[in-house]
């Protein structure tokens, strides 16, 4: 699946710089990544929901994920440059 467009919405908070939604082939769209400043950099973490685990425990959960290295590469890379585009940019949209 290819990456055919990835739009931005900037929010600087703490640690939170935006958020993003990717579409794969024209077909399908993946919304809720969030773009987060840590300690060695920008990162993108994948959609997730709060929920409890089995021993009754709030935590937090992935929605959907990569299955493989590359693809969290090409997501990660494809977000991150849609994100350092917009820097200069008041649409907050990124096209890839």
């Amino acid at each position: 699946m290819d990456i055919t467009e990835v739009k931005i919405r900037k929010y600087e908070n703490n640690a939170t710089k935006g958020f993003a939604s990717i579409t794969f082939d024209d077909a399908l769209v993946v919304t809720g990544l969030t773009i987060l400043e840590g300690k060695n950099g920008l990162f993108v973490s994948m959609p997730q929901t709060k929920g409890k685990d089995a021993e009754g425990k709030e935590r937090w959960f992935d929605v959907c994920f990569p299955t493989s290295k590359e693809g969290r590469q090409a997501i990660t890379d494809a977000v991150l440059e849609a994100y350092n585009k917009e820097a200069g940019n008041k649409k907050g949209i990124g096209k890839k």
